[in-house]
């Protein structure tokens, strides 16, 4: 009996192992349930023209967005686990993990976390029309006129959403979200003042402010970004423990043998150490990500487990 399991034992391995060998055959699909343009489908575009180069295959991005990612999510999901078909998603794969009880899919169970690729803190940015002096000054009024300012978001559930819920949490303020539907729909009336502030990605703000046409107030890292070195941290602009990022990451159907998670963490790993890949992230207050499979898988876990605790404290719920 112990000499039968030993052999099923070792005949996995060489599967495995064979199936890894042969990686990959034909074109290997990356879905990022985002629509392009956006931080996710530039990340996820220039992971796949990296594998391609590397792994002598096509590797080709499919966006497939709507409801709530849940829809190119569980197309990875459904697929099978043979390395052809991946996933590039972001911060909301783990806030929807609690405010979408419902989910086709379980987000622990059923993906393999395979890279961190990259990861960025969220910036508050308002139009210079908008008469606040810094971010002290905007939560002095926030709490002098409860609910008076306005907070636009890319929907509920995004990362703009919850830093606003976070904050407000935090420094106990009451403000007005403000959801649209998606972030290019924001721009125009935040530039405009017809909506006052926006928990952005760096590097979509990063030029406007540079024009002159936004007003940086705070940043949510744990230290300010040599992008925008004169913009404080929250914690130096007074709310102790407002930390939150925006992570963009790389995911496999659960069953994906290990050894082609290894070889797509070992492939990721080495292009976000390039210098020049470096460098170019840093000037978008972009960190590169450097994490081994384990803390990634960890890290996810610790992602899901914040934004729980935020969606339950809060009263959050879904559209």
């Amino acid at each position: 009996m112990a000499r039968s399991l030993v052999l099923v034992f070792l005949l996995g391995l060489a599967i495995t192992a064979q199936a890894a060998e042969g990686w990959p055959t034909g074109v290997v699909r990356v879905i990022t349930p985002f629509p392009p343009g956006g931080t996710a489908d530039i990340v996820a575009r220039l992971v796949a023209q990296e594998f391609s180069k590397t792994f002598n295959q096509q590797f080709v991005v499919e966006n497939r967005p709507g409801a709530n990612t849940v829809i190119g999510t569980d197309a990875v999901v459904k697929a099978k686990p043979d390395g052809q078909t991946l996933l590039v998603t972001s911060g909301p794969f783990a806030v929807i993990a609690t405010l979408l009880p419902k989910l086709p899919y379980d987000p622990i169970r059923d993906l393999k976390p395979v890279a961190l690729i990259a990861q960025n803190p969220m910036l508050l940015v308002c139009s210079p029309a908008v008469p606040v002096r810094d971010f002290q000054d905007l939560l002095s009024q926030a709490r002098a006129k409860p609910g008076a300012l306005t907070f636009a978001s890319a929907g509920i559930g995004s990362i703009a959403h919850m830093s606003i819920e976070f904050m407000a949490g935090i420094a106990n303020v009451q403000v007005t979200h403000v959801p649209y539907k998606g972030t290019g729909q924001i721009m125009p009336d935040l530039l405009g003042a017809q909506v006052q502030f926006f928990f952005d990605n760096p590097n979509t703000s990063i030029p406007h402010i540079r024009a002159g046409k936004l007003k940086p107030l705070v940043i949510t890292g744990a230290k300010r970004s040599p992008a925008l070195p004169d913009v404080p941290t929250a914690t130096e602009a007074g709310l102790k423990d407002f930390v939150t990022v925006n992570w963009f990451g790389l995911f496999a159907p659960a069953k994906t043998p290990p050894d082609i998670l290894d070889k797509l963490h070992q492939e990721t790993t080495r292009t976000m150490k390039r210098p020049d890949i470096i460098e170019r992230f840093a000037r978008e207050a972009v960190d590169a990500g450097d994490m081994s499979r384990a803390e990634y898988a960890a890290f996810i876990r610790g992602e899901i487990g914040k934004w729980a605790k935020i969606i339950r404290e809060r009263g959050i719920k879904p559209e």
